[in-house]
């Protein structure tokens, strides 16, 4: 199921990621959601408890932003089918298919692309 997941929303992340400020969006918020990410999940292991909500509030900014971003593609991404699928393409998104997409050259060539609206 998990594999599936993947698979799918790599095959089908450039259909939802067309327009270049929700690229530009995507591109400054990824960053954000994973530094917030690491310090939900490491601070009460590692540091200040207080760093977990600071976490917590730059994961929910940065979702915030990107469905700003989103609401600005042609495209609506599918709706979640519930909290876990939620959950699960959330942190694809964050951690796997936005890092390959523009680590592959995905995000240039959509950046690069003529304006679809």
């Amino acid at each position: 199921m998990l594999i599936d997941l993947l698979r799918h929303q790599q095959r089908h992340y450039a259909r939802f990621h067309r327009d270049r400020n929700n690229l530009r969006l995507h591109l400054c918020t990824v960053p954000v959601f994973q530094a917030g990410h690491l310090m939900l999940m490491l601070a009460p292991a590692l540091g200040p408890f207080w760093l977990a909500p600071i976490g917590l509030g730059m994961m929910m900014l940065a979702l915030a932003l990107q469905r700003r971003g989103h609401a600005l593609e042609v495209e609506a991404v599918e709706p979640f089918r519930g909290p876990v699928n939620a959950v699960l393409r959330i942190c694809f998104e964050q951690w796997l298919s936005f890092p390959r997409f523009a680590l592959t050259g995905g995000w240039r060539l959509a950046f690069q692309a003529p304006s679809r609206k």
